[in-house]
């Protein structure tokens, strides 16, 4: 018996290396060269000395797509070393800025007025002695050092070698723009964008000592408007869209909104996106104000919004997630702009396009919809602290959108109206209109209803009801594929608790789980149709036998051994009225050894003769003892 097994064992470790063989040895694939174009970019700002955020500021040159914008996914910056690169596709376009700011208390990236801004948590540039490197990928777009008199070594070194890529006109550290003439809060700002890659591009901005009375009044005005905006009111609307431009619609498409307030205002937390369940909602974060009559344009780069040809809808929404315009749409014509006409106040298709200025219509056809400003009051529902989000389901198999859900229960005897209530998600909020939660009852809502999808990593999802108060909350870190994220009821020894588990079985709008903790003697375990008998309360006048399922198979037979006698303490869910095994742990092993069932043995050994079955039966022979090996 030993030579017949060790045969068999040396066999499939054979088999089993040839295998792992031929996949590390295999060549890779050969990989397909291709032509990069980035944009052109260079470094017109510093600012090393900011007492709040340093900062730098880049300018777009040329984004090398005739100004239609590129993607800088892969751009980097280095000191010493790399610390930020992108690794998103961000658009930007020819003569826009990326700013970039430092020591922030998250990183986000941001779209501000005529570019984007990247704010980093990093600790900020060194205020003596430095250099910042602008690449992509290995090569070095630009570069800027600054030194004090007593540079160090290693920095001396850096310069050197930023000489030898010729991103640096001198290995002189001298050559660098002197730190010791910059005050704080003071930036050092590229001269004309002129490129020699010398400290001669650079000088010193220095506020304007000369400033007037009346200059100062208007900057403090600006700056209180600023910190203070006025946020608009329902006289915004969306006044004209492009829907399908000339040849590619992505990127292109763009949204103008218009403020026909007496009074200018800002947009500060607005949302604009297409219809139901499309594009993720766009939000305004930009504290510009906009005069009144004037116009704000969201393309389509920025906001990532695409909107179908064939049928969609564009959709305004103010900072309390109200909808305040939606304009539908059927077959939009290639190249022609959807836009409010003044007079008619319809919107009609029109070959003369507008961004930013007033509406004229030259070329017009068949108007498609009148624009409605009528907004229904949503009355408030009731209060409760009876209601409870108790599953989740933010990461389904393969595709996620229109299939992740929330499930929240209302566990009062009385029905719940929920006008007004909020369910936030993360930084998104869903406004409840006329819903009602019936008693004892669950609401099962769709990614497809709140308009937004579930994170599956960082998790918050916060039920509030209509004077905000936060009635129940969930929280969780990296969302398991294809499992949902429920409140478990586990009961151990009579005692009730909740708590928090991903399960591979979810239940939407159905009661979860309820998992049971016990503790007992094994009586009996059958290896090969997986039973497990358990005596309950073994000192108890009651005494109770458990008939559990152990689900094994394959590898996972060989890892359970139970042994009668043995003292365990099991995790069981009740499922169609039979016990299954969800966990366990042996309390004291019992000394007796595993019963020996030569049949059982002789069914295994013929398992093991089937490939790659043979080392998995061969250890299940061994761990149970199944057979005696002499």
């Amino acid at each position: 018996m030993k030579t017949i097994i060790f045969t068999y064992i040396t066999a499939s470790l054979i088999f089993l290396y040839g295998i792992f063989a031929q996949r590390v040895l295999a060549n890779p694939a050969t990989p397909n060269p291709g032509i990069e174009l980035f944009p052109s970019l260079l470094i017109t700002e510093v600012d090393f000395k900011n007492n709040q955020h340093d900062k730098i500021v880049i300018k777009v040159v040329d984004d090398m797509n005739n100004g239609k914008g590129e993607s800088i996914k892969g751009l980097s910056l280095k000191d010493d070393s790399i610390f930020f690169k992108l690794n998103k596709d961000i658009y930007i376009r020819s003569g826009e800025k990326i700013i970039i700011t430092f020591k922030n208390k998250t990183e986000e990236i941001i779209p501000v007025e005529n570019g984007i801004q990247l704010n980093l948590v990093d600790n900020g540039l060194t205020g003596t002695t430095e250099q910042i490197i602008l690449m992509h990928n290995e090569n070095i777009l630009d570069a800027f050092c600054w030194t004090n008199t007593n540079p160090t070594s290693s920095e001396i070194l850096e310069l050197e070698d930023l000489f030898n890529k010729q991103a640096w006109n001198s290995n002189n550290i001298t050559s660098c723009f002197s730190s010791d003439a910059v005050n704080s809060n003071e930036p050092v700002i590229r001269k004309d964008l002129q490129d020699t890659n010398s400290k001669d591009d650079w000088k010193i901005k220095v506020d304007n000592a000369k400033t007037t009375t009346k200059e100062l009044d208007n900057q403090q005005e600006a700056q209180q408007e600023n910190l203070n905006p006025a946020i608009c009111g329902e006289d915004v609307f969306v006044s004209e869209f492009l829907p399908n431009p000339l040849g590619k619609d992505s990127n292109n498409e763009w949204i103008e909104i218009m403020n026909s307030s007496g009074s200018k205002c800002s947009l500060y937390g607005w949302q604009v996106d297409d219809r139901e369940g499309g594009s993720d909602p766009y939000t305004i974060t930009s504290l510009e104000l906009i005069p009144s009559g004037g116009y704000i344009l969201l393309p389509s780069w920025k906001t990532k919004i695409n909107l179908n040809n064939s049928e969609d809808s564009v959709r305004l929404f103010n900072e309390s997630k109200e909808k305040i315009d939606e304009i539908s749409y059927k077959d939009s014509p290639s190249n022609k702009s959807y836009m409010l006409d003044p007079d008619t106040n319809e919107f009609l298709w029109t070959s003369n396009p507008t961004p930013l200025m007033e509406n004229v219509l030259v070329e017009t056809t068949k108007p498609k919809k009148e624009i409605k400003k009528e907004k229904t009051k949503i009355p408030n529902g009731t209060l409760s602290n009876e209601l409870q989000i108790t599953e989740i389901f933010p990461n389904p198999k393969g595709q996620d959108k229109s299939f992740e859900w929330i499930e929240i229960y209302n566990k009062s005897d009385s029905s719940v109206e929920l006008g007004n209530w909020t369910l936030e998600v993360n930084s998104k909020s869903y406004i409840f209109k006329n819903t009602t939660l019936k008693e004892k009852d669950y609401l099962l809502i769709h990614d497809k209803d709140f308009g937004f999808s579930l994170k599956n990593s960082d998790g918050l999802i916060t039920l509030r009801d209509f004077n905000k108060n936060i009635i129940s909350s969930v929280q969780y870190d990296n969302a398991v594929e294809a499992q949902s994220f429920m409140k478990i009821t586990n009961i151990r020894n009579g005692t009730s608790m909740e708590t928090w588990q991903w399960s591979d079985n979810p239940t939407p709008g159905e009661k979860n789980d309820i998992i049971y903790s016990y503790t007992g003697v094994i009586n009996e375990f059958n290896a090969l149709s997986g039973k497990l008998k358990l005596l309950i309360n073994q000192d108890q006048p009651n005494e109770e036998t458990l008939d559990i399922s152990v689900l094994i198979s394959g590898e996972e037979l060989a890892e359970y051994s139970f042994k009668d006698g043995s003292i365990i303490e099991v995790t069981v869910k009740k499922e169609n009225s039979a016990w299954i095994l969800k966990d366990y742990s042996i309390i004291e092993d019992s000394p007796k050894k595993p019963r020996t069932d030569e049949s059982d043995g002789l069914i295994y050994i013929l398992l093991s003769s089937i490939p790659p079955l043979g080392f998995i039966g061969y250890s299940a022979v061994k761990k149970f003892g199944l057979i005696k090996i002499v």
